[in-house]
Parts: C-alpha cells; sequence; structure tokens
C-alpha cells in the first residue's frame, strides 16, 4: 500500500486473481500517482475492505474464479452506489461488457492495459475528489469563521450574566439571555468540525439553565462556581475553535469534570472540582497575521458617521438651491464661480462617504446565509431526513446588526422546520411527496421594509395540538380558544417555553427556538406570522423595517401650498403642465388620458382631508410616477428640481402619514415628506369600470 500526498484518505482497490498483475499494477500506480492503493486476489477480502474503507476507485477483473466480477460489481453498488468501477478482462464479450454497464459500472478495459491508459483514468478520479474535498473544506471554513464570530458575540457578557444572577436569583431577563445564548451556541456548534468538546459542555450548561427557568433548581454559591466554570472552559474551547487547534488531554479532563459537575447540579448532589486548565496555560499562541485585518469598529461609531453624512447631504442641498436663488445669480461672477466649483467638490465627497459608510454597514444576504446549506445537511443527517435547501434573494443587503440577530433566529427556524415540519422520508413517499424535503428562503427588500419568508412542504402545523397545548398551559381559555383564527392559533408557538414535541433532542423540544426568533424580530421593529396547511407545509414570514438610518435617494422636489413633497426618481415617469391634456372627471374623481392610458389624476390635500379643490388650472405641474404597472398623476403648484433626498423612515417620534414612507430635510432645517407610489395608490378608490368609462 502506498502513502497519499492528498489530503483525502480514499484509496484505489484492485481485484484480480492475477498476483503477478497485482504487483505490478500497484507498483505502477503508487509509484506514479501517490495516492492509497490496496490489491486483492480474493473477492470477499476486497468487499469486506471497501464494506468500511472510503473507496476511490475500483479496479476489478471480470473473469474470476470464485466470484465473477460482475456479481462483485453488483455488491459494491449496493454498499456504495458512487464508487466508480471499471471492469479488466482479456476477453470481455459484447454481452459482458452491456450487462456491466446495466449495473452501473463507468467503463471496460482491455487486458492487456497500457500504463497511460490506467493513469489517465485514476488521475481523472483523483482530480475530482481533491476538488470536491478542498470545495468542502472551503465550506468548512467559512462555517466555522461565521461561527466564531457569532459565539464570540454571544459569549462576550458570559461571565457578567452570571454574575448578575448570583446577585439576583430570581432575574427572569438574565436568565432567558444567559440559556438562549449557550442555546445559540450549542445549536451552530454541532455542525462545526473540533466543536463537539463545546458542543458536549454547552448541552450541559442549558440543561442546567433550563432547570433554573423552571425553578426546579435553586440558584446557590455551588451552582454560580460551577457556571462561572464552565464559561471559562466555553471562551477556553472557542479559542481552540478560532486557531484551528484541537483541546490538549487536560482540557478534554476539563470538559468531562465540567459535564459531570452540571450534571450532578440536577441530581442536586455537590459538584466536583473542574480541574480547570491554569490562567497560565489558557493563553493560546496566536500567530501573527499574514496581511491587513483591519480593526472592530462600534455600530455607535459608524451611526455617528452616518449622521455627520447626512447632515453634509443636507448642507449640500441647500447649497444647491442657494445657487439657484435669483439673488445670488445677480452677486459677483466670481464669486458666484468660485462656489459653483465648490460645491462639485463638495459633492464629490459627500458621495463618496455616503456610500463608503452605507456599504461598511451591510452585509450581502450570501454571507448572513453561508452557514446554512451545511447546518440543513447535518441537521438533516442527526434526525435521518433528506433535506433541499432554496435560497433567493441572496444579493440583497442588511444592517449588519439585523444580519447577525437574522443569522441566529434563521438557525433556529431552519432546525425546528427540519425536526417538526420535514416527514422522515419513507413517510414522505407513502404520502405522494418526493423522499427529499424542500426548505425555501426568500428575501426582498421594498419600500423600507425586508421580507424574509421561510418555508417548507412538511406535514404543516397541528391547530389542535397547538390549541390544546395552549390551553394547557393556561395561554387561552376553553371558551375564548373556539373563537381563534388559524393566525392567533400559530403564534401561541411564539410564546416562551411553548412545545408540541413529546421528547426533548439535541435539536428542539424545548420549546426556545422560535421565542429567541420573535424576540429578534420584536427587537428589531419587525413583525412575524405564520401560514400553514395540514400536510402541505408551513411558511414564517418576518418582515423588519430598514432600520433608521440615512438613506440617500435620487428623488423630485414639488411643491403644492406650500408644503414640500419628496418622490424617489426611480418612481418618476414624467414631468409636464397639465396645459391641454385630456382630463376626464366621473363620480366626482379626475381621470388624465396619459400616452392612450387613463389613469387617476389626484391632488393629495383631497386624498387626505376628502376636500376638493379646484386644479384645473392649465398652469399647474403634473408628476406621473408608477409602481408594479401601476400609475397615477399627482398635480401640484411647481416643480423645484431634482436633488439627493436623505430619507428618514417613520418611527415612534415621526408618525407615520397616509401615503409616505418618510421625511426628508430640504435645507435650512425644511422637512419635507416622502411619497410612495405604491401607498398613494392604495388610498385612491377608483374601480376599474370607472377607470374603462374614462378611456
Amino acid at each position: 500500500m502506498s502513502e497519499s500526498k492528498y489530503l483525502f484518505k480514499d484509496a484505489i482497490v484492485i481485484l484480480d486473481d492475477d498476483k503477478a498483475l497485482l504487483h505490478a499494477t500497484e507498483i505502477m500506480l503508487s509509484s506514479s500517482l501517490q495516492v492509497p492503493v490496496f490489491t486483492f486476489s480474493d473477492p470477499h477480502e476486497a468487499l469486506s475492505h471497501i464494506r468500511v474503507n472510503p473507496t476511490l476507485l475500483l479496479l476489478l477483473d471480470i473473469m474470476m474464479p470464485e466470484m465473477d466480477g460482475l456479481q462483485v460489481a453488483t455488491q459494491v453498488k449496493k454498499l456504495n452506489s458512487h464508487i466508480p468501477i471499471y471492469l479488466v478482462s482479456a476477453n470481455a464479450t459484447r454481452d459482458k461488457a452491456i450487462e456491466g454497464l446495466n449495473i452501473g459500472v463507468n467503463g471496460i478495459i482491455d487486458k492487456p492495459f497500457s500504463r497511460e491508459q490506467i493513469l489517465s483514468i485514476c488521475t481523472k478520479y483523483i482530480n475530482e475528489k481533491q476538488e470536491a474535498y478542498e470545495r468542502e473544506l472551503r465550506e468548512i471554513e467559512d462555517l466555522t469563521e461565521s461561527f466564531i464570530d457569532e459565539a464570540k458575540d454571544l459569549f462576550s457578557d458570559l461571565e457578567q450574566l452570571i454574575m448578575r444572577l448570583s446577585s439576583d436569583q430570581d432575574d427572569a431577563f438574565v436568565i432567558d439571555s444567559l440559556f438562549r445564548k449557550v442555546h445559540s451556541v450549542k445549536g451552530a456548534a454541532g455542525a462545526i468540525p473540533n466543536a463537539s468538546h463545546l458542543a458536549q459542555l454547552t448541552h450541559e450548561f442549558e440543561n442546567v439553565l433550563s432547570k433554573i427557568k423552571q425553578k426546579l433548581v435553586v440558584v446557590d454559591d455551588n451552582i454560580i462556581d460551577v457556571l462561572l466554570q464552565s464559561a471559562d472552559l466555553c471562551h477556553l474551547l472557542l479559542s481552540r475553535i478560532e486557531n484551528r487547534q484541537n483541546p490538549t488531554e487536560q482540557e478534554v479532563a476539563s470538559v468531562e469534570a465540567a459535564s459531570r459537575s452540571l450534571l450532578g447540579l440536577l441530581s442536586h448532589s455537590t459538584p466536583s472540582v473542574i480541574p480547570i486548565v491554569p490562567a497560565a496555560q489558557k493563553k493560546i499562541e496566536v500567530q501573527a497575521p499574514q496581511e491587513e485585518e483591519g480593526i472592530y469598529v462600534p455600530m455607535e461609531k459608524l451611526d455617528e458617521f452616518l449622521n455627520l453624512s447626512a447632515e453634509m447631504t443636507v448642507l449640500k442641498n441647500y447649497f444647491q438651491l442657494l445657487v439657484k436663488d435669483e439673488s445670488f445669480q445677480k452677486s459677483s461672477s466670481v464669486v458666484s464661480k468660485k462656489i459653483e466649483t465648490m460645491l462639485m467638490s463638495y459633492n464629490k465627497i459627500s458621495d463618496a462617504l455616503q456610500r463608503q459608510i452605507m456599504s461598511i454597514r451591510q452585509v450581502k444576504m450570501e454571507k448572513v446565509c453561508s452557514k446554512l446549506p451545511r447546518l440543513v445537511r447535518s441537521t438533516a443527517q442527526e434526525v435521518r431526513k433528506k433535506v433541499q435547501l432554496d435560497l433567493q434573494g441572496m444579493d440583497i443587503g442588511v444592517d449588519k446588526n439585523i444580519a447577525q440577530d437574522l443569522s441566529q433566529a434563521l438557525t433556529h427556524m431552519i432546525r425546528n422546520s427540519i425536526d417538526h415540519g420535514i416527514e422522515a422520508p419513507d413517510h414522505r413517499v407513502s404520502i405522494g411527496k418526493p423522499a427529499e424535503g424542500q426548505i425555501t428562503l426568500k428575501c426582498t427588500e421594498k419600500d423600507g421594509v425586508m421580507k424574509f419568508i421561510l418555508s417548507d412542504d412538511g406535514g404543516g402545523l397541528k391547530k389542535d395540538l397547538i390549541l390544546k397545548k395552549a390551553i394547557e398551559k393556561n395561554l387561552v381559555s376553553e371558551s375564548v380558544a373556539s373563537q381563534l383564527t388559524d393566525h392567533d392559533i400559530f403564534q401561541f408557538i411564539f410564546h416562551p417555553g411553548f412545545s408540541t414535541a413529546s421528547q426533548i433532542t439535541s435539536v428542539s423540544g424545548r420549546g426556545v427556538g422560535m421565542d429567541v426568533v420573535n424576540s429578534m424580530v420584536v427587537a428589531n421593529h419587525g413583525k412575524i406570522t405564520v401560514e400553514s396547511e395540514l400536510g402541505k407545509g408551513t411558511n414564517v414570514i418576518i418582515e423588519i423595517p430598514v432600520p433608521k438610518s440615512v438613506l440617500v435617494e435620487q428623488a423630485v422636489l414639488v411643491k403644492d401650498l406650500d408644503q414640500h413633497f419628496v418622490v424617489p426618481l426611480t418612481e418618476v415617469i414624467s414631468v409636464d403642465v397639465i396645459g391641454q391634456m385630456n382630463v376626464t372627471e366621473i363620480s366626482e374623481k379626475k381621470y388624465l388620458n396619459y400616452r392612450g392610458e387613463s389613469i387617476p389624476l389626484v391632488r393629495y390635500i383631497e386624498l387626505a382631508n376628502g376636500t376638493k379643490t379646484e386644479f384645473a388650472d392649465p398652469k399647474r405641474m403634473i408628476v406621473v410616477a408608477a409602481v408594479k404597472n401601476r400609475k397615477v398623476a399627482l398635480t401640484v403648484d411647481a416643480i423645484e428640481g431634482q436633488f439627493e433626498a436623505v430619507i428618514m423612515p417613520f418611527d415612534q417620534m415621526t408618525k407615520s402619514v397616509p401615503g409616505f414612507k418618510g421625511t426628508a430635510l430640504i435645507g435650512e432645517g425644511s422637512i419635507a415628506y416622502v411619497m410612495s407610489t405604491e401607498k398613494i395608490l392604495e388610498m385612491i378608490d377608483y374601480s376599474q369600470n370607472e377607470l374603462e368609462m374614462s378611456a
């Protein structure tokens, strides 16, 4: 057998009753390819080897005294249908060749074969295996990096929370925070190589916190000591993972002792002393980076930069209005020219700063979801199911704060969907579904709202079971339960500790996952809804507004009755005067014949207040805007030009106004409302029949 220079362990296996040929072929392949090569003259020994060892390629004599080569090939395909098989024969007939192809062999080699022919076949599969292995390593590396970032952030205040628990054993917020952090790391660690010890420790850690949540364990000094020591070990193990190192024997012993101590807390026995590695030994040497890695910048400082860039943009808009002012244009030509030149330079700097800050704050959904394929794979294997993941809309950008929360939420949702939603393969086949379940994540953004829809084609939520559990937990009375809608019933799954699982597993069953998801959505001012049909599947829909930050958008500034409005340029089709355009009135509603199409003609004050005004003046301006192939003509007193609007979404301080999606500063402290064409159209009650009559 030869030693491999490659990272994978798969070997070439040769089976032939000609021992001289076996020996010669082994020497040739070993010296040329440097991959493991195993030779057998006994078919039974060869099958036993393939059964327990990874096999890259099988070269198989078609004519052997003890067992026909085709029979061996059939057995190998049953063991692993992906192993390439080449039949080798000095007198293979056409019938044998056809039979071999029907079994699934990849080809037939005639004896005597040439060295180049065998090497070419072997090299092909070696290269394919190496590429697949390297691709797998890259995926694992990306997943590990993402896990490390999230785990370090989650564990950043672990000790502080434990100390807060020691001073107030009934602080529900602290207990819930600790539980969710440990639970999240445990769930993600299961898919990370070299994280098995951390997964083991956090699992026992979580069990203790679960009992504390349920008030089945009273927090005392012993418990705090064990929790703090366990937290130290979690940090140590995370450092090992970050540096791609295995824990030492002493560290593994510490993990085992910590696990026993945590188990002892549940049985109310005296916790053992954990042989924690001394602080001096816990330091792990980190090699100097080979390239510049940058520095960490808190999001608060980025927010400050963003606000400063907003003020710069407002100032820029003020300068633009100043340059257009008649009195300014009558001033000295030298002064006017210098200010115009300064404004051009200022514009370049302001635009560049804005782009850089917005790009720093955002990450692509592709990066947020990079760990999900691996998570689906590992979780599906854990529960012995087959699941395919489809990711859509991965090109949209997400604020880093939301991205972090979203990553944790999606982890919980997907693990929950695989464990509870997707049925077992044999059951799916029995009810006419494909054996492989489907989970789809679709991400979109529109009108300042990000929408994330996680769908599965599983068995759907069982309303009766959810309602029964809700009544048992006194979340609703039986009299009220009968009046609840499907939406109301499904909302119970987000209640802390709510679960319909009959037993707790390493994947789910504690009623924590969806509570974590709901908490994340609420914290980001969003909403979450569930749609489900029994036997068909479930959709979990998360809507989160783009966080209050500075959004710069090219827009048209208009004025009507001393009120400024901003219309996003992406929604504007044209700007014109009413002039001699054909305006029709039906049922006190006006329509404009625009390029052969009849569209609503409105004035915002009429829509908002229901009052009627006269705007037949042919000198009035109109802005034709469109969304989703629907158009509307908005009439205004004046068009004041195009500019970059610094848009601030509505929040609790600035209450939303019908027809608009936020506000914009337009210079000298003035505020204008930013129009949403879609919301304006929703305010218009124009029937299709009226549109046809006006045409």
